[in-house]
């Protein structure tokens, strides 16, 4: 496959890869239509081939320079204003601009732009590679600024300063679970979780004043539509898996409607019988690959909880999880539920199934913690919808840790998350983990 950029930004390449940028903000990856794109260009089609390859050649290097344009966005000046920073109260204003921006309104469709780029980099490794090195960029430039502060004692880092900077656009970007959720919680507790976490990670305390008024979303009446799930029946249900497969192996370009049938010794007409057309199975494969290993999990959680008979049994069950959730196999399984989550882009129909799935899905985690909070096991404090909302997403964010993909970098995520967790979960009172925390 040719590289995903350009081996020449001749001018007129130039004018084809932005075209298909701003095809894919209209209508996803699907709008990348090559005769209709060259027509409108006044090009021939050999030129797309001359500097991309093919048409995924474009797609891949188009997804590279949407991320590119969104990879820094607000970080110069964040930077900047750290590494101005002359007092720890100069430093902890710093923090609030950093929480405050990443969570106002206008920041949801930048994220939703992010999400999309980096999911479509599944299945793609020359993507992957790529984004990874703007990510590690991004990860290195923010940790220098942190790194500066800590050794001027303005900040308090929980962890390494690369592994901090990685971690905290893993916190922002799994705001875009939040945002997807048709009937989310309290938009002022999850901020407050938001913050509290970010303080906790930089400072090694949480804020002593209070958070930024944050513009409330507008209240709607919501009730719970129909989801594109597998009727109970033999067929659909082995034409869902293989697609599901054909989407893990070469993603949703790799559905194809005849090889799929063939696979299933069915008729194509079997496939629009069920499904109405090539998108509807595709959209049920999707809604699939982003539940189903966080039903499995929560499954796991429950079982678990039920077992548990005191507040010390609560924190180590529970910090078996968090370590459980940042296994090589879960970040995998989360870089799917990311690509899955990306495919909603300019797709209504499938980002209000995804919505409602993780609005249950995090329903089910608030009322399996509740069983922990009303014995007084975990905070009283904790908002649980806000936090099962806030964690959800921060797991699901994890994919950004393939893109790194340092060792040490990600072992020292996993370490300041299970730190922040126990701190949000059970208050200050977590001294006799301190030692297994920071020995593990």
């Amino acid at each position: 496959m040719a590289p995903t950029v350009a081996t020449s930004r001749h001018p007129t390449a130039q004018r084809v890869l932005d075209a298909a940028v701003d095809a894919i903000e209209r209508g996803g990856e699907e709008a990348i239509q090559v005769e209709p794109l060259v027509r409108e260009l006044g090009l021939t089609v050999t030129a797309i081939y001359r500097w991309f390859g093919s048409r995924q050649g474009l797609v891949q290097a188009a997804q590279h320079e949407r991320f590119t344009r969104l990879s820094s966005v607000g970080l110069d000046a964040w930077g900047a204003a750290m590494a101005n920073a002359t007092s720890v109260e100069a430093a902890h204003r710093v923090v609030d601009q950093l929480v405050n921006t990443a969570l106002r309104p206008e920041q949801a469709e930048i994220r939703r732009r992010r999400v999309s780029a980096l999911g479509s980099a599944f299945g793609r490794p020359e993507l992957t590679a790529e984004i990874g090195v703007l990510v590690r960029q991004q990860v290195d430039e923010v940790a220098r600024c942190l790194e500066q502060a800590h050794r001027g004692g303005l900040l308090s880092l929980q962890a390494d300063a690369r592994s901090v900077a990685l971690w905290l656009p893993m916190v922002f970007l799994g705001r875009a679970c939040f945002e997807i959720d048709p009937a989310p919680p309290s938009v002022e507790a999850w901020n407050q979780l938001c913050r509290r976490a970010v303080y906790l990670a930089l400072v090694g305390a949480g804020p002593t004043t209070p958070i930024t008024p944050m513009l409330a979303p507008e209240v709607v009446t919501w009730s719970e539509p129909d989801l594109p799930l597998i009727p109970e029946h033999p067929t659909p249900q082995l034409l869902v898996s293989l697609a599901i497969e054909m989407i893990d192996q070469h993603g949703e370009d790799g559905v194809k409607v005849e090889p799929l049938s063939r696979a299933a010794g069915l008729n194509v007409t079997t496939i629009y019988h069920w499904f109405g057309n090539r998108q509807g199975l595709i959209d049920v494969a999707q809604a699939v690959r982003f539940r189903r290993r966080a039903r499995e999990r929560l499954g796991s959680l429950e079982q678990a909880v039920r077992r548990t008979v005191d507040r010390a049994g609560a924190r180590s069950m529970l910090d078996q999880m968090l370590l459980a959730n940042t296994d090589a196999d879960t970040i995998e399984s989360q870089l799917q539920r990311l690509n899955a989550l990306a495919a909603t882009y300019a797709r209504p129909t499938l980002a209000a199934a995804l919505g409602t799935l993780h609005h249950r899905d995090r329903r089910h985690l608030a009322g399996i913690l509740r069983q922990l909070q009303v014995p007084g096991y975990i905070s009283p404090e904790v908002d649980l919808e806000a936090f099962s909302s806030w964690i959800l997403g921060v797991v699901l964010a994890q994919a950004l840790l393939t893109f790194d993909g340092r060792p040490e970098v990600i072992h020292g995520v996993r370490q300041l998350q299970r730190r922040v967790l126990q701190r949000v979960l059970f208050g200050d009172d977590v001294s006799e983990f301190a030692e297994e925390l920071r020995d593990d």
